[in-house]
């Protein structure tokens, strides 16, 4: 009878102990996905002013960028690409899809902060074009094309 009762009592508490376990890999889980939305929410694009991902490594926040007064920032149409979460068109003539395109191409080929020259398609009018991109702070600046201005952030 107390053998019953104390492997009753080691098989509940063995029970519990797996249970919370469980729910407290859940709750951890569930801290870095509101983290991670946090996070996200701060780069979103603002009139001027807009966090940068490309913060200084260690940095406790991101850098803030600042937009030029003639950009249009662009909502992400690929999400995230390496340190680089936003673009803006810097001139009237330059597509958000485009900038979103050269975004991810610029991300893509090298050292973030480098400057370089990118391919990007537009979305808009097929054609592929050479862009030259060079950095200052958290903000990449690429021009070319047919007088187009993007701006990585």
């Amino acid at each position: 009878m107390i053998i019953a009762i104390v492997a009753a009592v080691i098989l509940v508490l063995g029970a519990l102990g797996v249970g919370g376990w469980f729910l407290l890999q859940n709750n951890s889980s569930d801290e870095a996905t509101q983290t991670s939305t946090m996070a996200s929410r701060t780069r979103e694009p603002s009139a001027q002013s807009t966090p940068s991902a490309a913060a200084p490594s260690g940095a406790s926040r991101p850098a803030v960028v600042t937009l030029p007064p003639n950009a249009q920032a662009c909502p992400a149409a690929f999400g995230p690409a390496g340190e680089y979460v936003s673009s803006a068109a810097g001139t009237t003539i330059t597509s958000c899809p485009f900038a979103e395109a050269v975004r991810v191409a610029y991300a893509g080929s090298g050292q973030a902060g480098a400057a370089r020259v990118v391919n990007a398609t537009s979305p808009v009018t097929g054609k592929s074009y050479a862009m030259n991109c060079s950095a200052v702070g958290g903000l990449v600046t690429c021009t070319g094309g047919d007088n187009a201005v993007v701006y990585v952030y």
